[in-house]
C-alpha cells in the first residue's frame, strides 16, 4: 500500500511511504440459543476476536484526521448473554423487549486521541468493556411503529501499571469521550395510498439522549477543571414518500429541531438545525 504521511510534509506535497505487511490472527466464536417457550428466547455466545483497524482509522481523512499506519489490530475476548421475549403477540399489535449484558477484554483497543490541532487513531494497552443494553419495539396494526433502546456501558483503563512498575492512577476509571449512558427513541406511522393508491407516506420522529461525560479521566483534575461534555437532548423529524415496491422515494428532515447544542465524543460542536432531502431510486426494479 501506498499512504501519504502527514508527517513527511515536504514543501507543499506529501512524500509517499510505500508500506507492506503481512500479518495473520486466529479467532473463534460459539453460541447458544434456547426457546424455552413460544415467546421467551436466551442466547450466550463466548468468542476471541480480531479487529482490523478501519480504513478510516487507519488512513484519516486528510482534513481533522491524521493517518496512523502503524495502527494494529484490536484482540479481545468477548462473553455476551442476552434475551428476547415477546411481551405482546397479535394480529393487530405486538410488543417485543430484548435485553443483553456484555463483558469484554481487549488488547490493543482502537480509539480516538487528540493533538493540537487534529485528531487521529491509536493503540490503548488494554480496555475493559462491559455494560447492558435493552430494546422495546411497539408495532400497531402494521402502520405504527415504536423503539426504544438504551445503553449502560463502563470503557475502562485496563492497565494497572504504566511502564511495568508504576501505579496506574487511571486504573479502571472511564477511559476520556467515552459516553456511559445513552439511547434512543424512534416512532414511526406508515400511512398507505397517500395521495394515489401507489404512494404511501410515512412521518417519523427520533429522539437521541446522550448523558453528560468526561473529556478527560474523571478522577484526575479538580472539581472545577473537570471539563465535560454537557448532556444532550437532540429531537429529528422527517417523511418518506415511496412507491409501494419501492422503486423509488423521497426523503426530507430536519435534524436538532429545538436547535440544542450537540456535541461529537471531543467537545466539537455539531450544526445547529440541518435540513437533508434525498432521492432513491432502486435498479433492480
Amino acid at each position: 500500500a501506498s499512504v501519504d504521511s502527514a508527517a513527511r510534509w515536504r514543501g507543499g506535497y506529501f512524500d509517499r511511504a510505500p508500506l507492506e505487511s503481512d500479518r495473520s490472527f486466529t479467532g473463534a466464536g460459539v453460541g447458544l440459543s434456547y426457546a424455552f417457550s413460544a415467546t421467551f428466547r436466551g442466547k450466550i455466545s463466548a468468542e476471541y476476536a480480531c479487529r482490523l483497524p478501519t480504513v478510516y482509522e487507519l488512513l484519516g481523512d486528510g482534513i481533522s484526521t491524521v493517518a496512523n499506519v502503524s495502527l494494529q489490530p484490536e484482540l479481545s475476548m468477548n462473553y455476551n448473554i442476552g434475551f428476547s421475549s415477546k411481551l405482546l403477540d397479535h394480529n393487530s399489535a405486538s410488543i417485543i423487549l430484548n435485553g443483553a449484558a456484555f463483558y469484554r477484554q481487549a488488547e490493543n483497543f482502537i480509539r480516538a486521541t487528540t493533538g493540537v490541532r487534529r485528531s487521529t487513531f491509536i493503540n490503548f494497552d488494554a480496555a475493559l468493556v462491559k455494560g447492558i443494553e435493552s430494546e422495546i419495539k411497539l408495532t400497531v396494526a402494521k402502520k405504527l411503529g415504536v423503539s426504544v433502546t438504551a445503553t449502560y456501558q463502563q470503557v475502562l483503563d485496563d492497565n494497572e501499571y504504566v511502564g511495568g512498575t508504576l501505579k496506574n492512577y487511571s486504573y479502571r476509571i472511564q477511559l476520556p469521550n467515552t459516553p456511559s449512558l445513552f439511547g434512543n427513541v424512534d416512532i414511526e406511522y406508515r400511512i398507505n395510498d397517500f395521495i394515489t393508491e401507489k404512494l404511501s407516506l410515512v412521518p417519523y420522529y427520533n429522539l437521541l439522549y446522550v448523558r453528560k461525560f468526561y473529556l478527560g479521566y474523571e478522577n484526575i483534575a479538580r472539581g472545577d477543571l473537570k471539563y465535560t461534555i454537557p448532556m444532550q437532548l437532540v429531537h429529528d423529524i422527517g417523511f418518506t414518500i415511496s412507491k409501494k415496491n419501492e422503486k423509488y422515494s423521497v426523503s426530507f428532515e430536519c435534524s436538532n429541531v429545538t436547535d440544542a447544542l450537540a456535541f461529537d465524543n471531543f467537545r466539537l460542536q455539531k450544526p445547529g438545525r440541518p435540513f437533508n432531502m434525498k432521492l432513491t431510486y432502486n435498479l433492480n426494479y
